[in-house]
């Protein structure tokens, strides 16, 4: 198996009753609960994310992204940071 870091799809929680009207049951695999979300082809069936897991795709490769942890250093709104260890 290849591992890949191209994001493909993001996605609500089937199980949850805000992400979906019709939700899925606990004892629903979660392969079926998101085939029976996303293979339907109907609107009222699909999973939905909220805005912050709608924009994801964009955050993965945004050039704005923080890839490690930082540190102030300066006052607040300086705008000066270190990278720290995790």
């Amino acid at each position: 198996m290849t591992k890949t870091t191209e994001f493909l799809r993001c996605s609500g929680n089937p199980y949850h009753p805000l992400s979906n009207v019709h939700w899925a049951n606990f004892d629903t695999s979660i392969n079926d609960a998101l085939l029976a979300t996303t293979l339907s082809g109907e609107d009222e069936k699909r999973a939905t994310v909220c805005a912050r897991g709608a924009i994801l795709p964009e955050m993965i490769d945004s050039p704005a992204r923080i890839l490690t942890p930082l540190k102030r250093v300066g006052k607040r709104g300086e705008g000066k940071w270190k990278s720290i260890s995790f």
